[in-house]
């Protein structure tokens, strides 16, 4: 690999699989397709449930629930329904359903749009 190169053979990812960084709508990584617009799609409230993290508590446009990341006793993490995001003020950390599936199941990118759209 070349430092600072952004060929495929240098980053390991097919060429036009990723724009500016970020993966396509509809994008192949290692030769297999990929939904990303399928997994941003799926409500946020609906991948929670899928990962076990409880039932929001739905207070108009968001919902709350305990936060699975620090021991939360109230809950603190918000989810912003209509958006498809989340943020924890404690842990100073949100995202998109796809962020909370790498970040509470420990996967990357491809693995957590697969786990989404699976389902």
């Amino acid at each position: 690999p070349v430092p600072g190169c952004s060929c495929s053979a240098c980053t390991g990812v097919p060429d036009g699989s990723v724009i500016s960084g970020r993966f396509r709508r509809e994008g192949s990584f290692n030769g297999e397709s990929l939904s990303v617009e399928a997994a941003r799609g799926t409500p946020i409230s609906t991948i929670v449930v899928r990962l076990g993290l409880g039932e929001p508590k739905v207070r108009g446009k968001r919902a709350v629930l305990q936060c699975p990341f620090h021991d939360d006793r109230r809950p603190s993490m918000r989810l912003a329904l209509e958006k498809g995001l989340w943020y924890c003020d404690p842990c100073a950390v949100g995202g998109d359903g796809i962020s909370l599936v790498q970040q509470y199941l420990g996967v990357d990118f491809p693995t957590a749009v697969r786990w989404i759209t699976d389902r």
